[in-house]
């Protein structure tokens, strides 16, 4: 991919040349601002058990005099440690209390591989402690 140099070409015609020519550098300031904004958003996994898949919900409060304010309402997560068996090692998952009594009712394994065929996990964001 060439990337156009912005001084050659007139301020006008720069628009379509990044859409025409697929370079995907944007270059107007108020642009830049919603590139970051939309890629701060996307990071934030940190509230997600990794075996339910329960994230945070968004609300009201509601006062006497029913004056609504938003709020969140959080996942009850804890980080836990677990032996996993099948692969001999220590790994650790940010898990709801759901998520626990899950594991308890069908097992680790059971539980990480609905999991990872829901889509709620992926193998790789599990974190191996110790062998």
């Amino acid at each position: 991919m060439v990337k156009a140099k912005k001084y050659l070409i007139p301020l006008i015609l720069w628009r379509n040349v990044l859409y025409n020519s697929k370079i995907f550098v944007i270059l107007h300031p108020v642009w830049n601002k919603y590139q970051k904004r939309k890629q701060k958003l996307k990071i934030a996994m940190s509230k997600i058990c990794q075996i339910t898949g329960k994230k945070a919900q968004i609300g009201c409060n509601v006062s006497h005099s029913k004056h609504r304010t938003k709020r969140s309402f959080d996942v009850n997560l804890f980080s836990k440690k677990f032996y996993y068996v099948e692969e001999s090692c220590w790994i650790s998952l940010k898990v709801s209390a759901a998520g626990l009594r899950l594991i308890n009712k069908v097992g680790l394994d059971a539980a990480l591989k609905q999991a990872v065929s829901k889509g709620f996990c992926d193998w790789k964001d599990i974190k191996v402690i110790g062998e």
